[in-house]
């Protein structure tokens, strides 16, 4: 499929890693009755002078404005 898959699954490993070392990211089971927060992911190739590709950048963000209290969603 991507040329370049193998870059882009370290690039969200390591975002994953870091919230999961900041306590943002915890994987459970979801109690009954609840519906998870939609999550989308932000990709960037960052291209040098030459036109090649310097890094990858991958933001992970959830779409926290859909969780109201009790955190069940419509």
């Amino acid at each position: 499929m991507w040329s370049n898959a193998k870059e882009w699954q370290a690039v969200f490993d390591y975002e994953i890693s870091q919230l999961e070392k900041l306590g943002t990211w915890v994987i459970q089971d979801l109690p009954k009755g609840h519906s998870t927060i939609p999550c989308s992911k932000v990709l960037k190739e960052k291209q040098g002078p030459t036109g090649d590709i310097e890094f990858y950048w991958v933001r992970i963000v959830a779409g926290g404005h859909k969780q109201i209290e009790g955190g069940k969603l419509y």
